[in-house]
Parts: C-alpha cells; sequence; structure tokens
C-alpha cells in the first residue's frame, strides 16, 4: 500500500517482510529461511512496539505476544547452531569437545523437527487481523495529529536515553549490565532504521556502525551461553569429562571480548547527536544530556569486534541470559518505551 507517512511505510514493509520468510519457512525450513525469519520477526516487533506508545491497544500486546513466541520458539535453536559452529572450529585444539558436539547435533535435530511442526500449524490468519486493525488506528492516529513526527522523534530520544541509563550502569565485571545495555540499544537501533528521514543529514553510515557496536555485546552474550552450556552438558551428561582446558579458554575469550567492548562503549554517544523537541509547554523541563555534553565531541572509530556467528548478522539476540541449551529463553521483558525502566537486573529479564 502506498503512503507518504514514515511510519506507515516502515509498517508495511516489515509486515511484507515478515509474511514473505514466514511462507518461506512453512515452504522450506533451511537454516538461512529460519534465520531470516527471526530478522524479519524482530524488526515487526520494534514497530509495534512504537505503535504500542501510539495507540495503546489490547491489540498491540497481543500482536507482540504472537511474534515475541515466535521468536522465543527459535531461540534454542539459534543458540544451538552458533555453538556448534564454535565446537566445529576449535575441536582440533580440544577434543573434549566431541561429545558435545554430538549432542548439540542431536539437540538442533530435535529442535528443528519441533520448529518447523509449530510453523506448520500455526497459520497467520489471527495475527493478519490484528495487523490490520493496527495499521488502521495508526494511519488515524496520525490524521488527527498535527505533530506525529515529532512524536516519532520522542519516542527515539526516549529510547536513546535509556540506552544512556544502561550504559551509566555498566561494569566489566558484570557481565549481565552489558547485555541490559544492549537490549536498551537494540530497541533504540530499530527505532532509528524506521524514524531517521525525520533527521536531517543523518548518517547513514550509522547504521553500519551500530551493527557493529551491539555486535561486540552479542559476542559476549554468546560466549557466556556457551560456557554454560558446556558446563551443564557435562554435569548431567558426562561428568566424568575434563572442563579445565575449555573453561580456560571461554574464560579468556569472555575476558578478551569484554576489555574490547570497554575501550570501545563510548561509541554509543556517537549515534544521536540531535536535539530533542520540545512542545510549547515542555520547553522549559530539562532534558537528557546529548552525546555532546556527554562525551565531550569524541568520535572514536567503531571497532568491529568477533564478527557476529550465524543467526546475528545485522540484527542481534533477543534474551539477556540464557544459561545454557536447556534455559527457558524468556522473551517477555522490560518495557523499554519509558525512561527509568531498565530490567530488574537478575538477568531474567529480556528485550525486544
Amino acid at each position: 500500500m502506498e503512503t507518504d507517512s514514515i511510519l506507515l511505510s516502515a509498517f508495511d514493509e516489515r509486515w511484507k517482510k515478515f509474511r514473505a520468510q514466514h511462507k518461506a519457512c512453512r515452504m522450506e525450513f533451511t537454516d538461512e529461511a529460519v534465520h531470516d525469519l527471526r530478522v524479519t520477526s524482530r524488526r515487526l516487533l520494534a514497530v509495534l512496539g512504537l505503535a504500542k506508545v501510539l495507540v495503546p491497544h489490547p491489540r498491540v500486546r497481543k500482536a507482540r505476544q504472537i511474534i515475541k513466541q515466535m521468536i522465543e520458539d527459535l531461540n534454542e535453536l539459534r543458540d544451538v547452531q552458533v555453538m556448534l559452529v564454535e565446537t566445529s572450529e576449535n575441536i582440533e585444539m580440544m577434543p573434549e569437545l566431541k561429545p558435545f558436539r554430538k549432542f548439540l547435533k542431536k539437540r538442533e535435530a530435535k529442535l528443528m523437527r519441533a520448529a518447523y511442526k509449530r510453523i506448520k500449524q500455526n497459520g497467520l490468519s489471527e495475527l493478519s487481523k490484528r495487523i490490520g486493525k493496527i495499521r488502521e488506528s495508526l494511519e488515524k492516529e496520525e490524521q488527527a495529529s498535527p505533530q506525529f513526527n515529532e512524536r516519532l522523534l520522542e519516542a527515539a530520544h526516549n529510547a536513546y536515553a535509556l540506552a544512556e541509563q544502561a550504559y551509566g550502569q555498566v561494569d566489566p565485571l558484570q557481565a549481565s549490565s552489558i547485555h541490559r545495555l544492549r537490549l536498551a540499544f537494540k530497541k533504540f537501533r530499530y527505532l532509528v532504521e524506521m524514524i531517521h528521514p525525520l533527521v536531517k543529514d543523518f548518517p547513514i553510515g550509522n547504521f553500519e556502525n551500530m551493527h557493529k557496536y551491539q555486535g561486540m555485546m552479542g559476542n559476549i552474550q554468546d560466549a557466556e551461553v556457551f560456557l554454560n552450556s558446556f558446563l551443564e552438558y557435562v554435569k548431567e551428561h558426562s561428568p566424568q569429562t575434563d572442563t579445565e582446558n575449555v573453561t580456560q579458554f571461554c574464560n579468556a575469550r569472555l575476558k578478551s571480548l569484554i576489555v574490547d567492548f570497554m575501550e570501545n562503549k563510548g561509541e554509543v554517544f556517537t549515534f544521536w547527536n540531535f536535539d530533542k523537541p520540545q512542545n510549547e509547554e515542555h520547553k522549559n523541563e530539562s532534558l537528557h544530556h546529548t552525546s555532546r555534553n556527554r562525551s565531550g565531541g569524541r568520535k572514536p572509530k567503531v571497532r568491529g569486534g568477533q564478527p557476529a556467528p550465524a543467526d546475528r548478522k545485522g540484527e542481534g539476540q533477543d534474551e539477556e541470559n540464557r544459561p545454557g541449551v536447556m534455559g527457558d529463553g524468556n522473551t517477555d521483558g522490560p518495557d523499554l518505551e519509558q525512561p527509568g525502566s531498565t530490567g530488574n537486573g537478575d538477568g531474567k529479564n529480556t528485550g525486544e
């Protein structure tokens, strides 16, 4: 559907891509198709998150729950596939990983069958009806609101404020604090992807840099999941396995990834150097500090860190902390729409 609306264009494009990838998975359930479905699901979830702020209706919440469940159904599969890549790359150096790789392959096959069955059984008829009504509500809201675009920018500023807040709580000794920043930053990134045409002279290169920045944090999450999953496997299935070499290797890699991120974490202040719009009645209120105020004008070069493995090319992971391949992978996290909500810090809250 042709439209000049920034939000409705993003809404239509993301819904179209999601439907196409859902259909592709139903026809042929390949690793690539699963990856693409996860990516399009997240981006659709992001635009529905913005819709929840603009038109807070129960149908928006229900649509988000449906999408979240689809992502949840594929989370463990994604983790297993990433860990299979990791074990294959290091198995010659650490042969004690061979039983773990065998376990992961069996687990992958089981998860693939279960996920494919769910996708085949669950159509999109219910979701399609809700999406259509949500779009109608957004169109009416935009037509009735003369400052609709300002509200979109306000949402982006609020998301960035949350990222700044999470940044201030980062502790290299607490990896969960880095995960909370990743969740807040990811929400901001997906919002900017939608509304950046409203920002004059927005640097398109920011998208690649934001991808790399998020990827550094995602690599830390993957390293933690791998070590926890291996130790969990040994405890439950192979207690005689010597874990020392693998543990030392994983801890050293995790430390290196965290050091690399901490050296570059201030790059978050280079992604949003734009003034916050103020309505007349709000122009005397205090605003959060912009990146110019917080970073002193620094614009460090983005370093890519480790390449994003398998399923996280350009998108980042949802879960704040999945302890292993038997983790619950809860995806229903804190409400990140309003500043001041960054999760409870227990490693169980998740984001979009």
